[in-house]
C-alpha cells in the first residue's frame, strides 16, 4: 500500500526533481516508510512514497525497474497470488531480485504484456514505462480498490493515487466540476469517469490505459457479467464459496508486518475474524467504534460475542457530534472528493486507533452486501426475480412461501400502503434543496446510464450491478482515504477476484434465502462464525447517528452555517430549505431526514478546504 504519483511530458523534456518531490509530500501519508524516484529524458517521472507491508528490505523499494532497466514501475496495493505468479515465471526461466508482490508485475508483463492484469488476483493501480517500446501502461483493479487519477491534454500527462497531488502542477489548475458535485448531490457517487474536480478523471474499475505515439487509449479487461447458473445445487455453491472465502482471508494475512481487523458485530467482518483466528490459529487485533444512543447504533452485544469466541485483543474508540466539529475537515481533505455518507466519521477514528495499537495491515468485509443480497430492498427483488424464474429447473417452490415476507421486509408493502393513503408524496419544498437548472434532466441522465447498462438483467441482477459498479467503488473510496490517512493498509478479502467470480454465478433464491438476506454467504461460514451472528436478521451497517446529532449537539452549529452570508454551498443548495430539514429533523428525532444536511455540509467544507481565500 503506498502513494504513487508521477507525469509524462509528450515533448520529451526531462521532468523536474523538485515538482516530483513536492507532488510525492502531498501524499506522504500514503507512504512515510520510503521516497523514491525516477526521471529519464523521454519525459517519464515517476515518484513513490512506500508503506513497507512486503519484503521490508530495500529491495522492495519503488520505483523498481528490470534487469536492464528498460521497464520502470511505481505500484500501489497487493497482488495476493503473487507467489503462485512468482512459481509460474520461475518454472519459465525468469529470475527475481526480491521477495516483494512488486516485481511480479513487471516480469509479468515482460511475459504477457498488457494482458498481465487478467492475472493479478489483489488491489492495484500503477504506472510502468517499456521504454523499449515507447509505452506508457497504467492500471487499476477489477472492482476498484486503489486510487488512480489522471490529468491529460496534448503536451503531458499526469497521474496521482489522490487528486491533491495532481494540483501540485503548476500546469494544472484547481477548478470545482458542477458536473461531478452534482452526481454526488443528486446519486451519493460519480457515474462516470468524472471528479469534483474540473479535468481531473478517475481510471475507471476493471481498466487498463496506454499512452503510445502520444494518444491515450483506455480499455476495460473485466467487466461485470452474470452468468447465473441455474443447475447448480445450493450445496454445492455453498462448499465452493466457503472454501474460497477460507483461502482468501488466509492470503489476505500475508504481510511482514503486523495484521488487525476491523469488526462491526455484522456477519460480514464476523467472518474474517473468525475465520483468521480459529482456521488460520491467529492472535487478532480487532478494532470497532461505539456510540452510546441505543440499539439502534449499538453493535457492542455482537460484537462481544465475536471477541469472546475469538478472543481477540480488542480496541474500541467512542465517536461523538464534537468529530463533525474537531475532524471534519482533516478528513474531507484526505477523501479529495466527497461519497455516500457519514461512516467516514468513524472509519477516520477506528483508523487512529489501529495506528496508535502499532498495527499496520487491517481487514474489512466490504463487499459481501453489494454480492450477496445484504441490503433491505433485495428482499422485494428476490420477490420479483422468483416470478421471472419459476420456470427455471431447480426452481425451489418453497420459496414462493416467503414471497409475502420479503415484500414486507424489503418495503414493498409499506411503500404501496403509503401512496394509497397519499403519505408517499414528499413536501415539495423538501425535494428542492438542490440548486441548478436541470435538475430533472440530470436524475434522468443518470438513471439511463445505469438502466442502460442493465437492461438485460432481472431485478435483483440489475440492483447488484449498480451496487458493484457504482457503490461499492465509492465505499472503498472511503476505505482507502480513511486508512491511508493514517498510513494503515486497509484490505478487503472478500472481493478476492474468485469470490466475485462466483457471486456472478449464484441465482438470487440461494442470495437470499428462507427469509434470509446472504443466506449463501451465512451458511458458507457456519460452523466457524457464531450461530447467533450468523442468525442475526438486524442489519445496521456502518450506523452512523447523524439524526440524533443534528437534531441535539450539532443543531446550533448547523443553523449558524446555514444562516450565514458566507455560506459557500449556496450555488448549489438552497439553505433555507435545509434550515426546514434541519428543524424538522430536531423536531422529529426518531426520522432520519438528515441526508440532505450531511451533503450540504461536507459540501461546503470541501468548498472551505480548496476555493476559499483562506486556502
Amino acid at each position: 500500500m503506498c502513494g504513487i504519483t508521477g507525469v509524462y511530458y509528450f515533448d520529451k523534456k526531462k521532468p523536474d526533481l523538485s515538482l516530483l518531490k513536492k507532488m510525492g509530500d502531498t501524499i506522504s501519508h500514503r507512504g512515510p516508510d520510503h521516497e523514491g524516484y525516477y526521471r529519464n529524458n523521454e519525459g517519464i517521472g515517476f515518484c513513490h512514497r512506500r508503506l513497507s507491508i512486503l519484503d521490508l528490505t530495500d529491495s522492495g523499494n519503488q520505483p523498481m525497474s528490470n534487469e536492464n532497466e528498460t521497464i520502470w514501475l511505481v505500484f500501489n496495493g497487493e497482488i495476493y497470488n503473487y507467489k503462485e505468479l512468482k512459481a509460474n515465471l520461475e518454472r519459465k526461466g525468469y529470475k527475481f531480485k526480491s521477495n516483494s508482490d512488486t516485481e511480479i508485475i513487471i516480469k509479468c508483463y515482460e511475459e504477457y504484456g498488457v494482458d498481465c492484469v487478467k492475472y493479478f488476483n489483489g488491489m492495484f493501480a500503477f504506472s510502468l514505462w517499456d521504454s523499449k517500446n515507447d509505452i506508457f501502461f497504467a492500471a487499476r483493479d477489477r472492482i476498484g480498490i486503489k486510487p488512480f487519477y489522471y490529468y491529460s491534454n496534448d503536451k503531458m500527462f499526469a497521474f496521482a493515487s489522490e487528486i491533491k497531488s495532481l494540483h501540485v502542477h503548476p500546469e494544472i489548475i484547481k477548478e470545482p466540476n458542477d458536473e461531478g458535485i452534482f452526481n454526488y448531490l443528486l446519486f451519493d457517487h460519480q457515474i462516470d469517469h468524472q471528479t469534483w474536480f474540473k479535468n481531473i478523471y478517475t481510471l475507471e474499475p476493471g481498466s487498463f490505459l496506454i499512452i503510445k505515439n502520444n494518444n491515450l487509449s483506455i480499455k476495460k479487461f473485466w467487466s461485470i457479467k452474470f452468468d447465473i447458473d441455474y443447475l447448480r445445487s445450493f450445496k454445492s455453491f455453498k462448499k465452493e464459496l466457503g472454501k474460497t472465502i477460507i483461502d482468501s482471508v488466509e492470503s489476505h494475512w500475508q504481510s511482514d508486518v503486523p495484521v488487525g481487523a476491523h469488526l462491526s458485530g455484522g456477519v460480514d467482518s464476523s467472518s474474517i475474524v473468525s475465520i483468521a483466528s480459529k482456521i488460520l490459529n491467529k492472535s487478532l487485533d480487532t478494532f470497532s467504534s461505539a456510540f452510546d444512543l441505543g440499539k439502534e447504533f449499538d453493535e457492542r452485544k455482537e460484537i462481544n460475542i465475536v471477541v469472546k469466541d475469538s478472543k481477540t485483543n480488542h480496541h474500541q474508540i467512542s465517536i461523538s457530534a464534537d468529530d463533525i466539529k474537531n475532524n471534519l475537515e482533516k478528513i474531507i481533505y484526505h477523501m479529495d472528493e466527497p461519497v455516500i455518507g457519514p461512516a467516514i466519521l468513524p472509519m477516520y477514528r477506528i483508523s487512529e486507533l489501529v495506528k496508535k495499537s502499532n498495527v499496520k495491515v487491517v481487514n474489512g468485509g466490504q463487499g459481501v452486501d453489494e454480492m450477496f443480497g445484504g441490503y433491505k430492498p433485495y428482499f422485494s427483488l428476490a420477490a420479483s426475480n422468483l416470478l421471472n424464474n419459476f420456470k427455471q429447473k431447480n426452481f425451489p417452490y418453497t420459496e414462493l412461501f416467503y414471497f409475502p415476507s420479503y415484500l414486507f421486509k424489503g418495503g414493498t408493502i409499506k411503500r404501496f400502503k403509503n401512496k394509497i393513503f397519499k403519505k408517499f408524496k414528499k413536501n415539495k419544498t423538501e425535494q428542492n434543496w438542490i440548486k441548478g437548472k436541470n435538475i430533472h434532466e440530470r436524475i434522468i441522465k443518470g438513471t439511463n446510464v445505469m438502466r442502460n447498462e442493465t437492461s438485460n438483467l432481472l431485478p435483483f441482477e440489475k440492483s447488484a450491478y449498480v451496487s458493484l459498479r457504482y457503490y461499492l467503488p465509492a465505499l472503498l473510496h472511503q476505505e482507502d482515504r480513511m486508512s491511508m490517512a493514517w498510513s494503515i493498509e486497509s484490505r478487503v478479502p472478500m472481493l478476492d477476484n474468485r469470490i466475485i467470480d462466483l457471486s456472478l454465478k449464484i441465482p438470487s433464491w440461494y442470495k437470499v434465502n428462507k427469509g434470509m438476506s446472504k443466506s449463501i454467504f451465512r451458511e458458507s461460514v457456519r460452523g466457524i462464525v457464531p450461530n447467533k451472528i450468523l442468525d442475526n436478521k438486524i442489519k445496521r451497517g456502518y450506523p452512523t447517528p447523524t439524526s440524533v446529532w443534528f437534531a441535539n449537539d450539532s443543531y446550533e452549529y448547523l443553523l449558524e452555517l446555514f444562516s450565514d452570508d458566507q455560506f459557500l454551498a449556496s450555488k448549489y443548495v438552497n439553505k433555507e430549505i435545509l434550515i426546514k430539514i434541519l428543524n424538522k429533523q430536531k423536531n422529529n428525532i426518531n426520522k432520519n431526514v438528515s441526508f440532505p444536511v450531511w451533503k450540504a455540509l461536507v459540501l461546503n467544507t470541501w468548498l472551505k478546504i480548496n476555493f476559499s481565500k483562506n486556502e
